[in-house]
């Protein structure tokens, strides 16, 4: 997938992308965190070289479970197709429910967790929707 990204990083950014991307891999391989067979890593690198991340399988993608929060960003990978999430937190403690849409980029989803959902569960939403441009309904989730 970089590969094919690369002509959209700037010319003098690629050689060094691609070597991040060889380094974290074998820190992904050498902690047992990458997948088994294919599957997609998501990194979350701060300035200070801070951060952390996680891998998934085609197959963990496919049941729709978010792949990735740091407790205030939600992110996770969508098949081809979809345009659009929406995650719905019910009413939970006395607090009204709440819904998000966010869209997808490079089949890749990332959202701000609500303050508000800290109270039910840190914020992965109970119901994950996946939707084409259309704004059809691929798949629904439930995550509790």
């Amino acid at each position: 997938m970089l590969r094919s990204d690369l002509p959209h990083i700037p010319a003098g950014d690629r050689a060094s992308t691609v070597a991040l991307q060889a380094k974290l891999l074998r820190i992904f391989l050498r902690n047992g965190q990458a997948p088994s067979g294919a599957g997609v890593c998501i990194t979350d690198l701060r300035a200070s070289f801070s951060g952390s991340g996680t891998c998934e399988t085609v197959s963990q993608i496919a049941k729709g479970t978010p792949a990735y929060s740091d407790g205030s960003t939600l992110i996770g990978v969508v098949p081809d197709g979809v345009a659009s999430v929406t995650l719905h937190y019910p009413s939970h403690r006395g607090l009204p429910s709440l819904t998000v849409i966010t869209g997808v980029a490079g089949n890749l989803y990332a959202v701000g967790i609500p303050r508000v959902t800290m109270t039910n569960g840190g914020g992965f939403p109970p119901q994950i929707t996946w939707r084409a441009a259309n704004g059809q309904v691929i798949k629904t989730f439930s995550t509790g």
